[in-house]
């Protein structure tokens, strides 16, 4: 089969699958890896991925042990340069692998292993002349400010004679009824996200051209609708009333008073029309229907009724229901959902062709919009792009499957289609479990997964399940298997006793027919290095014992203070690499909040990491910077206050007093006219060596913030500043996933990482449906131009033309709840701790819990009982918590990292302090020295350095020495311009990683018989470090090339060329 889908659950080595299987393909010819595409979705796989497929490939270049032959066990059919691997002998396979991993290392551009938007981008670039983009578009990746913009814009271009007025007038008094803000921008921003989503492509173009007109004529078809059947409603109550008057009788005379029976053709229905009502209170229910079968009297003990009344009340009564189940009634419900909302899509429209115009006038495009475009586009022309990208791809790794986007696969599919009738064998992989999809709300699709791909590609599809678990410890899978098993076969699996739904739910965890299970296993190989300790499950469940008496501040303090003490006891035993993951940014905020003010140790090497303490709010060095620069911009006794406020948190006896700094800032005229990233960096040279590494860090990360902020939007310092404290004050920096700590992490973020220990505080999600759904206009308004709706997801959809993509939205919500349930708590590798609430997903917890369920599953161990209480919690737990074995976790280290930047611990060293008036020439050395990194063509190196010139915001004058400056190291120095003029190719700034560092060469010039490394430095320092440098690069390159390798540092300022090898 050409297509092989690979389930892989939780901790199951799908990385190991894909880095394998792609080596496979690569080692068939040493250019094969150029037609191989692995896309997964987000960086931090991309590295990860490039990482585990270099690593493979460079063992079997060494022959590392063990590698050969886990290699040829894998890919005993495949073939390498033409032959089966069965008649190769270890060196030829050696050499070959030697040789894609030389050829990756020179075409680096050409290693194709990316996320799904940056493939999309690619494929897009290739074809922006055909589908009408100009070439120097913007490319926004964020679209909230756009939408912001595009709000303000129709806001203020308001008047109160507009229809869009009152359409916004209505939307507010919508959102006041549900108790909503009164910031009405606010909501207007956010009902714009739903733009979004991939269902209104289809419908954006029809939205641009609709008018207020087509509007207001839809709200009267809307009206009549509604007539239609209030109408007839009404008929059937005046004829009872009618009977009620010409007989005497009272509504309290028949039976039950009248309650559920004569009242809903009665008062009730009476009040229903006049005010418009969704009449689902007098939907006929059991004793209606049993009246007018006759199975129960009309009339009351206590009152007869004749029987001609009865008769005329039954007919009517029978009226009613079949009106209330007739076409009629279902086009009222939804005529009347639509009017009460449909200032909802006027809304819309109106903000997107000011975003549209917004857009074309800024020339920009959002990274949503390539989706729509490609989609359209490649179907029909998908060769053409090929031959304008330059390269046939032949193969297909698609990792996280399960949450590809309808447009994302639309566009795939058609390369897929073209790849497997061009070739005979196993040449797509696609890899993903629908139990981890937990991002339907970023357009992910698991149905594609579940059953599109089968049905497109039926013929060519073979399947797998990857069954075994190499993450988590024996009870840990144990407890999930027996835990998730139970779950689908609950009868009224979240009370619901449907057996389509139950069935459909159950089908996305098991489903034979597709060898998909939701029991994993632990590894053979495995089995006997856990020792004693199997692993530990704790679950905190709450008692009936004075439940009611505890107010929800002092439950959050109950579970926080469990939380704090498991800590405690997990930190003591060794456990330093801890998860606690949640489902909201304010459960995170509140857990943050109370371990800072109760530490659950006093040991130095603790510390929280989470997203409000890696954000730029948590960084007193840049918080100063910020307002020093603030304050000498526009001398605010506010901006003066907090900046001396945040340097005294960071000072101490080797930093100068705080008016000494300023006083030297004020005077310095040279600094004071510098822009925003000069004086930025040198406030940071002040200070950086007296700050902790975690302040350092965030000086980095501020620096580099700063520098793309002025490439994408400004260099204007009060815009930063204004933009950086309302906005960017809130970002947060990168750090590793691995780095010891309690990390407070969302359950979304989670996914993909382990830890040792997993704690999660809340199990209680709730099962509401997202504020809005999108709805394709139904058939009774075919003639409107309004061709979608964008209502409330509330129970009213149930009787309407919307309640089939209703409810099977709430089915799915379902699957969602059960996702998030499954990717928390199989993120854990050794210990499970989990407080389970009563209520929503809990609750499904509970009644697995409540029925003794067993974890006998695997033979491992018996039932888990209560084994104590505290503070009115039950608390259940399998096996003991041990001392935690750093030493007996088998973690794959890297031996060779290519790119590896996310694993490697960069050292980033930042200039001393070097007095302001040597800056100027530093600044001109360093600026120098980066357009020498940017030249790859010498024949086009004055073109390449106006560019950067031009970028800094050089003068004429400036930029003419400089120009001066590069001719004259040209000329003095003719090998230079032989290395640009006849290398075969020219690599700048590439990673070398060896030993666990990360080097980085200037520019490597590749020759046909040699390979020319150079380092390009500036200033009078001694040059014995950066020799040993050059060697060092010398050194690595030696293991993986025959070629002869030399190395040079070019001093810029000296015009030096120095061979160190001599």
């Amino acid at each position: 089969m050409s297509i092989k889908v690979l389930e892989a659950s939780a901790g199951s080595g799908k990385t190991y699958q894909l880095s394998m299987f792609y080596v496979k393909l690569a080692l068939q010819s040493p250019e094969k890896f150029k037609r191989i595409v692995a896309i997964t979705f987000t960086n931090a796989a991309v590295n990860e991925m490039k990482t585990r497929i270099l690593d493979r490939l460079y063992n079997l270049s060494i022959k590392k042990p063990g590698s050969l032959e886990e290699f040829i066990a894998f890919a005993n059919n495949s073939k390498i340069n033409g032959k089966p691997i069965s008649q190769l002998n270890d060196d030829e396979i050696s050499t070959a692998a030697k040789n894609v991993l030389l050829n990756i290392l020179h075409n680096y551009q050409d290693f194709n292993v990316s996320t799904i938007d940056s493939f999309l981008q690619k494929l897009f670039r290739g074809a922006l002349y055909e589908i009408g983009i100009r070439y120097n578009y913007e490319l926004i990746v964020k679209n909230d400010e756009i939408y912001e913009d595009a709000v303000d814009d129709f806001t203020m271009s308001l008047q109160k004679e507009d229809p869009a007025f009152g359409w916004l007038v209505k939307f507010i008094e919508d959102k006041l009824r549900d108790n909503k803000s009164f910031n009405y921008n606010k909501l207007l921003k956010e009902l714009t996200r739903e733009i979004n989503k991939e269902f209104f492509n289809d419908y954006e173009e029809n939205f641009n051209k609709i008018s207020d007109e087509d509007f207001i004529k839809l709200n009267s078809d809307l009206d009549r609708q509604m007539d239609d059947f209030l109408s007839k409603a009404k008929k059937i109550n005046d004829e009872f009333n009618q009977i009620l008057n010409e007989t005497g009788y009272k509504e309290s005379n028949f039976a039950y008073n009248g309650a559920g029976s004569v009242n809903y053709i009665g008062s009730k229905l009476e009040n229903a029309i006049k005010i418009k009502d969704s009449f689902k209170d007098i939907l006929p229910g059991s004793r209606f229907l049993n009246i007018i079968e006759g199975k129960q009297k009309l009339d009351s003990n206590k009152f007869n009724i004749d029987q001609m009344t009865q008769d005329k009340i039954k007919e009517l009564m029978i009226e009613f229901n079949d009106l209330m189940n007739s076409d009629e009634y279902r086009n009222y419900t939804t005529a009347r959902i639509i009017s009460k909302q449909i200032h909802n899509v006027a809304l819309l429209s109106h903000i997107l062709q000011k975003l549209n115009i917004y857009k074309k006038t800024n020339n920009i495009l959002l990274l949503s919009d390539i989706g729509k475009m490609l989609k359209s586009f490649i179907q029909e022309n998908y060769m053409f792009i090929y031959e304008k990208i330059g390269v046939y791809y032949e193969y297909f790794l698609i990792d996280e499957f399960q949450d590809t986007s309808r447009v994302q696969y639309e566009i795939i599919k058609p390369l897929i289609e073209e790849s497997i009738s061009a070739i005979d064998e196993e040449n797509v992989l696609l890899v993903g479990d629908i139990k981890q999809a937990i991002y339907r709300w970023r357009n992910g699709d698991w149905g594609i997964m579940k059953d599109t791909v089968d049905l497109d590609f039926f013929n060519h599809i073979s399947r797998k399940t990857l069954k075994d678990n190499w993450r988590s410890y024996p009870n840990i899978v144990a407890f999930n298997n027996s835990l998730f098993y139970e779950l689908l076969h609950l009868n009224n699996l979240f009370n619901d006793e449907d057996n389509v739904k139950l069935g459909y739910i159950k089908e996305i965890y098991i489903d034979p027919q597709k060898d998909r299970n939701v029991k994993q296993e632990i590894p053979i190989d495995k089995k006997d290095k856990f020792g004693n300790f199997k692993g530990n499950v704790k679950l905190y469940v709450k008692n009936d014992k004075d439940n009611d008496n505890d107010s929800d501040d002092e439950e959050d303090t109950n579970i926080l203070d469990l939380v704090r003490k498991d800590i405690e006891q997990l930190w003591e035993k060794n456990y330093k690499n801890i998860g606690i993951l949640v489902r909201s940014n304010k459960e995170a905020a509140m857990i943050f909040k109370y371990l800072l003010e109760n530490p659950p140790t006093n040991s130095n090497d603790f510390k929280i990491i989470s997203q409000e303490s890696i954000t730029y709010a948590n960084s007193d060095a840049v918080l100063w910077i910020v307002f020093t620069i603030y304050w000498l911009h526009n001398d605010s006794n506010y901006a003066r206050y907090m900046s001396k406020a945040f340097y005294e948190n960071i000072k101490n006896e080797n930093l100068s007093s705080y008016d000494d700094i300023i006083n030297n800032l004020c005077k310095d005229m040279n600094f004071l006219s510098q822009n925003l990233y000069f004086k930025a960096e040198y406030l940071v040279n002040i200070i950086y060596s007296q700050l902790n590494e975690r302040e350092q860090t965030f000086c980095i990360h501020f620096l580099q913030l700063i520098k793309n902020y002025q490439q994408e939007k400004s260099n204007n310092e009060v815009m930063f500043i204004h933009w950086f404290l309302n906005k960017g004050i809130k970002e947060s920096v990168k750090i590793s996933e691995n780095e010891n700590g309690v990390h407070i992490i969302s359950i979304h973020r989670s996914k993909g990482l382990e830890y040792d220990a997993v704690i999660v505080p809340y199990v209680n999600w709730t099962k509401d449906l997202s504020d809005y759904m999108w709805f394709q206009k139904p058939n009774l308004l075919n003639n409107s131009k309004v061709p979608a709706f964008l209502l409330k997801a509330n129970n009213e959809l149930a009787n309407s033309y919307f309640a089939d993509e209703y409810l099977l939205e709430k089915t799915k919500k379902n699957v969602d709840d059960l996702n998030l349930l499954y990717v928390a708590f199989t993120r854990a590798k050794k210990v499970l701790i989990a407080n389970i609430e009563n209520k929503c997903i809990g609750k499904e917890v509970l009644k697995c819990i409540n029925n003794d369920f067993d974890i006998e599953t695997l033979g491992l161990l018996s039932n888990y009982k209560s084994i104590t209480s505290i503070k009115n919690y039950d608390v259940y737990e399998i096996g003991e918590l041990a001392d935690n074995d750093v030493n007996n976790d088998s973690n794959n280290i890297s031996q060779f990292d290519w790119k590896a930047k996310e694993n490697v611990k960069i050292e980033i060293k930042i200039k001393q302090n070097y007095g302001l008036s040597t800056r100027e020439h530093i600044a001109y050395g360093v600026l120098i020295h980066d357009i020498f990194k940017a030249i790859d063509d010498i024949n086009k190196w004055e073109e390449k350095t106006d560019k950067i010139l031009k970028k800094h915001h050089k003068t004429i004058d400036d930029s003419e020495k400089i120009k001066t400056k590069i001719r004259y190291i040209f000329n003095e120095n003719p090998s230079v311009v032989d290395w640009f003029a006849k290398a075969e190719e020219i690599v700048s700034e590439r990673d070398l990683a060896h030993d666990g560092k990360m080097f980085r060469p200037d520019k490597v010039f590749i020759h046909q018989d040699k390979i020319v490394l150079v380092d390009f430095k500036t200033g009078d320092k001694d040059l014995i470090d950066y020799k040993n440098q050059i060697k060092k690069y010398i050194e690595i390159l030696q293991q993986t090339s025959n070629k002869k390798i030399e190395g040079y540092l070019l001093n810029i300022d000296r015009n030096e060329l120095i061979n160190v090898a001599k």
